[in-house]
């Protein structure tokens, strides 16, 4: 996420704080971290893809 977009927001890059926590508009996601996540969050730097590409509006 960061070769792609520097500006990203985070912090700890475990998924403890949620300052990477971004809305899911399509796509699959493998939640994980230690914070609750809805249905349409994820924590871009724990997460990742279930499907082959997933929209996240950043």
């Amino acid at each position: 996420m960061l070769d792609w977009d520097p500006t990203t927001a985070y912090s700890c890059q475990q998924g403890f704080c949620g300052t990477c926590k971004v809305r899911v508009l399509a796509g699959q996601v493998d939640r994980r971290g230690r914070i609750i996540e809805g249905d349409n969050e994820m924590l871009v730097c724990v997460s990742r893809a279930v499907s082959g590409r997933v929209v996240i509006d950043a």
